[in-house]
């Protein structure tokens, strides 16, 4: 048996002991820096004259005053026209996501719905004028006629002809919703509140509130980085033009001047000094400080690894994807 000296234990103690007490001190540190940071991050919102954020549908204006941001105008920027088009558009999406989850075992159920759908296309392409929309909703109860008079194995085929033929109109109506929002809509208020309010688009940050989905080439993106490059400003996204992503359900209960404003964008400003400061980057503090090194990390994990397979692979079972859809095998 071997013995450990008493003098060790004291001493091993005593190293766990002062180990412990560092990590305290640098925790509490961690925390006193963490609440500086967010007092001189409120101090870097002092270089913003206004703040505008799209937020459900919303366009509001926040001007900076000695006591913080206030809200100074807001305008509803979805016309009800917009929004009817969207709806248009959402109907192929709709049989489409109906065929997607369609298999022999809730065959009879999904024809029952795609029904449902199609008695109530019906009522609403009576009401409308001749138009494209109407053309695609009429498009649309035809080809739930067909697949419902047609086995599961036709229905990629269908499904593919259907689309095929309501593209023009797709995207016709998709142009028009498009105009309506950025010309229309966006457009109107934004320039009107630059003259009403002498906006400098130097001093002024752009918020959009959204989802992660759609996301990329969002149009109001677009539109806020080609308004200030009107201005001569280039590279602005991440720099005065931010998209924040939320889940779908947080979204209402963000707070623009507490959330977004007096939080998130004080915070970003304030890396963009340190940025620049120390790096001659202002989006520099926006990247992970240990990326550069993770590359040999990770690679390193899986040097001179065999590929992995699934373990299902080697089992005769058919594919996952023909026993749910098996419309996807492909068109004729």
């Amino acid at each position: 048996m071997d013995f450990i000296r008493l003098d060790t234990l004291k001493a091993g103690g005593t190293f766990l002991e002062s180990k412990n007490s560092s990590q305290r001190i640098l925790a509490a540190l961690n925390k006193e820096f963490l609440v500086e940071h967010h007092k001189t991050a409120k101090q870097a919102l002092s270089r913003i004259n206004n703040v505008m954020v799209y937020k459900e549908d919303i366009l509001s204006l926040w001007l900076n005053h000695n006591n913080g941001f206030q809200k100074i105008n807001e305008k509803q920027v979805i016309r009800d026209q917009y929004t009817h088009i969207k709806q248009i558009v959402h109907v192929p999406v709709y049989i489409e996501t109906l065929l997607h989850t369609t298999s022999p075992r809730n065959h009879a159920k999904k024809l029952l719905e795609l029904k449902q759908l199609q008695n109530k296309l019906l009522l609403a392409s009576k009401k409308l004028p001749d138009t494209k929309d109407k053309i695609i909703l009429q498009k649309s109860i035809g080809v739930i006629s067909e697949l419902c008079d047609n086995n599961i194995s036709e229905y990629s085929f269908l499904l593919k002809k259907y689309l095929n033929e309501i593209a023009n109109e797709v995207e016709d109506v998709c142009a028009q919703a498009t105009s309506i929002q950025i010309k229309d809509s966006l457009d109107r208020v934004t320039r009107q509140w630059i003259s009403d309010y002498k906006i400098n688009m130097e001093a002024s940050r752009v918020l959009i509130v959204g989802t992660h989905g759609p996301k990329e080439g969002r149009i109001e993106m677009q539109y806020y980085e080609a308004l200030y490059n009107h201005y001569h400003m280039k590279n602005v996204e991440n720099d005065k033009l931010y998209y924040v992503e939320s889940l779908a359900k947080h979204i209402p209960s963000i707070d623009i001047q507490k959330d977004l404003i007096e939080e998130f964008l004080a915070k970003e400003e304030l890396n963009k000094i340190y940025g620049v400061s120390r790096y001659g980057n202002c989006k520099w503090m926006s990247g992970d400080v240990l990326s550069k090194h993770a590359g040999s990390s990770v690679h390193g994990l899986f040097a001179g690894m065999k590929t992995m397979k699934c373990p299902l692979a080697a089992l005769k079972i058919p594919r996952l994807a023909a026993l749910v859809t098996p419309f996807f095998k492909g068109g004729k």
